[in-house]
């Protein structure tokens, strides 16, 4: 429960706020802050009006590429810091926004590869020579054409994309697998794509 209380009072004891028990002009009922007799609330609602304005976007865009220019290794090595120790959440909430704004998802992700086919084809490279790499002279390739072909009949039944995983990861964190056929599956996008490059005991 709030207690009124005048703002020379909150002066005098040094508090940082004050409630008057009166809405300010913006309907909120909130304790005030001392130095300046604002909201907090009403404060917080213009500094977002002012942050959305097209000529302070501009401007915290510069800067951002300006401080990423000049310490490109520390922030970079600073986001991989973060995400190795919080990896679980940070996936977690990836996956809860991800499916609370599917649609714009979806969308931002055309519109990267749109104006990204160059990073898509050195990924695809990359990919197929990590394969070529780990395929030896005595895989069955009649098997593996055979997963690829259960992945894409997979896909036609049950209308959700199925991927080939590689059960044991051929470039994993911890251990690297070869692409043969007892090292692959049929597996849902989603499933494989969440999966990434751990191997999972048991999987």
């Amino acid at each position: 429960m709030l207690h009124i209380i005048s703002r020379k009072i909150a002066i005098e004891r040094g508090f940082p706020r004050y409630f008057t028990g009166i809405q300010c002009g913006g309907g909120h009922l909130l304790p005030r802050v001392t130095s300046t007799k604002k909201c907090p609330q009403c404060q917080r609602e213009y500094q977002r009006a002012v942050n959305a304005t097209p000529e302070k976007k501009a401007k915290r865009a510069a800067y951002d590429r300006q401080r990423l220019e000049n310490d490109r290794e520390y922030l970079l090595g600073k986001g991989r810091r973060y995400y190795e120790a919080n990896r679980d959440a940070v996936n977690a909430q990836k996956r809860e926004y991800r499916a609370a704004n599917l649609e714009k998802a979806n969308a931002d992700n055309r519109l990267w590869r749109e104006n990204n086919p160059h990073v898509i084809r050195h990924l695809n490279a990359l990919r197929k020579k990590h394969i070529k790499q780990a395929t030896p002279p005595w895989a069955d390739k009649k098997s593996i054409i055979a997963i690829y072909a259960e992945a894409e009949r997979l896909t036609a039944e049950t209308g959700v994309l199925h991927h080939v995983d590689h059960i044991i990861p051929i470039k994993g964190e911890l251990v690297c697998g070869l692409h043969v056929h007892c090292n692959l599956r049929p597996l849902p996008w989603r499933e494989n794509i969440s999966k990434k490059n751990k191997f999972q005991i048991g999987s």
